[in-house]
């Protein structure tokens, strides 16, 4: 958020001309009052509106100075058809009828519903507390959209550092329970479809469907992890849910976020996305094809390889790769893309007799863009390593990475 804006100006940039008076005109049916600013950090905002008519569907949004939304609400027999309506708060029938309502606001941003322990209810785990500034409510039924400027003003004159070590907690929280959402939905759908599995499974006789099936349950068992499991790079989806949950809740309670939290977000995102993938990877392949009925399908292909070639001179490499190799594949995240698309990306680059690595370069790229990025993104995440072993004969070394998605790398030649 940009601290310096003044309501007027968040009102000028997000706001049509004729706003200004302490309610919008009436449009088809819809009127929305300019809410009384909310007291930080303990106070409530109360949005109150008008509906002429019943609506379908009425949607309710927070937006800060930036436009991003911070909580939302929806409600109505639109809503309640639509397939997607993950991490919005459910507005009761009764705020879709006509007359005035009302919806009050605790000042924390949208959360999610996180999954439990298997054959449990997902319990609502609330987002961070937004920090003080200007804030639009957005108001959306009967075909029209109505917003109004309001303020969360601290109760307390807070100091220029203090409010950006708020914005910068409030930023990383939220990045934060966004992954932790996507981990909580991935946890749904390995369930979902274990649980298909299993009840075609017991209404089967055939060895080949037994079998595959099996085997697909202990393909999703990985990726969902053991009850307890300890959060690492390698757990499972259940895990990391665990483990950015405990990470939100320090950023909340500390003050501007460390190196080292971020440092813990990225591993642990970046190995979520890896489970996502690989989940993605069941779904359309090992999943669809037991679906179909074919019980003998060829090996998955995996979602991301990584291969390393350089000249050693006659030098052991293989712990300095080994450690190298294990950076690079825990600083590369893997894009959805590699869901439905496949490529390789070789990257060279230069590691010096002291670690440094430089002259990294994107040397054979891939038609899908974001493949290319990725790859440089996970050799750069790299460059912190260690000296080359003390008996490589010469000042730097050239290496290359090929990174192969959704794809296996060629086979090597046999040797004569």
């Amino acid at each position: 958020m940009n601290r310096p804006l003044t309501a007027l100006a968040v009102c000028a940039l997000l706001l049509p001309p004729a706003v200004g008076t302490a309610q919008e005109p009436a449009k088809a049916g819809l009127t929305l009052q300019l809410p009384a600013a909310a007291v930080y950090p303990s106070g409530r905002a109360a949005f109150v509106y008008t509906l002429e008519q019943p609506a379908a569907l009425v949607e309710i949004d927070v937006l800060d100075a930036k436009g991003a939304v911070v909580v939302g609400w929806s409600g109505g027999a639109k809503y309640r058809q639509a397939a997607d309506v993950a991490d919005r708060l459910l507005l009761s029938e009764a705020l879709t009828r006509p007359g005035q309502q009302t919806v009050t606001w605790d000042l924390h941003a949208g959360g999610y519903f996180a999954a439990g322990p298997e054959g449990t209810p997902s319990k609502y785990s609330p987002g961070p507390l937004v920090p003080p500034g200007h804030y639009v409510v957005q108001v959306s039924a009967l075909g029209q959209t109505m917003k109004q400027p309001f303020d969360v003003a601290a109760s307390l004159p807070i100091a220029a550092a203090r409010q950006a070590d708020l914005e910068a907690q409030f930023d990383l929280a939220m990045q934060i329970r966004g992954s932790a959402s996507a981990a909580s939905r991935a946890t749904g759908r390995v369930r979902a479809l274990k649980g298909r599995v299993l009840a075609r499974l017991k209404g089967t006789s055939d060895a080949a469907t037994t079998e595959s099936g099996q085997a697909l349950i202990r393909r999703l068992d990985e990726v969902l992890g053991a009850p307890g499991e300890p959060v690492s790079a390698e757990a499972g989806v259940l895990a990391l849910q665990s483990g950015l949950a405990q990470l939100e809740a320090q950023v909340e309670t500390g003050g501007r976020p460390t190196d080292v939290r971020r440092d813990r977000y990225r591993i642990l995102n970046g190995a979520l996305q890896t489970r996502i993938l690989s989940l993605n990877g069941l779904t359309s392949g090992s999943y669809a094809r037991f679906e179909r009925g074919d019980t003998a399908p060829p090996p998955d292909v995996p979602f991301g390889v990584s291969k390393i070639r350089y000249d050693s001179k006659g030098v052991d490499f293989g712990p300095w790769v080994r450690t190298f190799m294990t950076s690079v594949n825990r600083s590369w995240t893997i894009p959805r893309t590699a869901g439905i698309a496949h490529g390789h990306v070789a990257v060279t680059f230069v590691v010096h007799k002291s670690g440094s690595v430089t002259d990294i370069v994107v040397a054979s790229p891939s038609d899908v863009a974001i493949f290319n990025d990725s790859a440089y993104k996970a050799i750069f995440g790299a460059s912190q390593t260690g000296p080359l072993p003390a008996a490589f004969p010469s000042e730097s070394c050239p290496f290359t990475v090929t990174f192969y998605f959704n794809e296996r790398p060629p086979a090597a030649p046999a040797k004569k």
